[in-house]
């Protein structure tokens, strides 16, 4: 037999005074949505085997610059200039690494400086084992377009993605994304990895898909985690994230079902329980 209502609803309430309990905010649910574009586009770029399968990625259409945007060109015109990134490919394979260095580089919606590494298991860059994979890493910074600046890296061990026997599976021991403000305070703080890893199927962006395996966001600032379930995230041959399917988890702390859908290149939906989906712009993600 259940506790009494009243019962039921008492550790709620306690939760409910030091901030727990009330559903995750916009901007809360917008940073794990974050997080899943981050390990997209991590993802796709490992399995690329150290680069992107074509042209350094543009702005969606959809997302040309408005009004504002072009104020901020005008104001940091450095960084308009190297808005292309096309001069700026991998290294070749030294010992089974690879690196890319950013140098305000222009991606989806965010400039980038810092670098990339891609670590191999074999010492000329392969993956054409079972077993063989390969470790993506970073140090970038990120301006986009939320105030302040993302600091992206590979705290916990990065993104491995590794060949399987029939495809390959996608492991995140930890990255990290903070944004700062101009004082240097981080306003947020979002930690990921996986609690089982994920299947990653089709070597090219067209068919691709990335699905089961949990991946589990943690707010460092609030402590509330959200283990997302993936269903079938698929890839279409134009952008570097998956930009369809959905992942789903109930945050800790009693502060609702989370639902991200991937509604097309660079876009998710997000909505926390029954509320009213938001559009969320990811920053990571790009047409090609």
């Amino acid at each position: 037999m259940q506790p009494p209502r009243a019962a039921r609803l008492a550790p709620c309430l306690l939760l409910l005074l030091a901030g727990a309990c009330r559903p995750l905010s916009g901007e809360e649910l917008a940073d794990v949505a974050q997080a899943v574009g981050e390990l997209l586009a991590s993802v796709d770029e490992a399995s690329q085997g150290g680069g992107f399968a074509g042209p350094w990625l543009r702005r969606p259409a959809a997302f040309e610059p408005a009004w504002h945007e072009r104020l901020l060109q005008a104001a940091w015109p450095a960084a308009h200039a190297h808005a292309t990134c096309a001069g700026l490919p991998f290294s070749a394979c030294d010992g089974g690494v690879r690196e890319r260095t950013l140098d305000g580089c222009y991606l989806g919606w965010g400039y980038l400086e810092g670098s990339v590494r891609l670590r191999f298991d074999d010492a000329a860059c392969a993956l054409g084992t079972t077993g063989a994979g390969v470790t993506r890493t970073s140090q970038v910074s990120l301006r986009g377009p939320r105030a302040g600046t993302f600091l992206l890296d590979a705290e916990g061990g990065g993104i491995r993605v590794e060949r399987a026997a029939d495809g390959f599976t996608a492991t995140v021991a930890g990255f990290r994304r903070r944004l700062l403000g101009e004082d240097g305070q981080a306003t947020s703080d979002m930690r990921a990895r996986t609690a089982e890893p994920l299947r990653l199927s089709g070597e090219a962006r067209a068919g691709r898909t990335l699905s089961g395996g949990v991946l589990e966001v943690r707010d460092a600032l609030t402590g509330t985690a959200v283990p997302l379930r993936a269903g079938e995230l698929a890839w279409d041959e134009n952008c570097n994230c998956a930009s369809s399917g959905a992942l789903s988890g109930a945050a800790s702390g009693g502060r609702g079902v989370v639902q991200i859908e991937l509604a097309s290149c660079g876009k998710a939906r997000v909505w926390v329980d029954g509320a009213e989906p938001a559009e969320v712009i990811l920053d990571r993600c790009g047409t090609l």
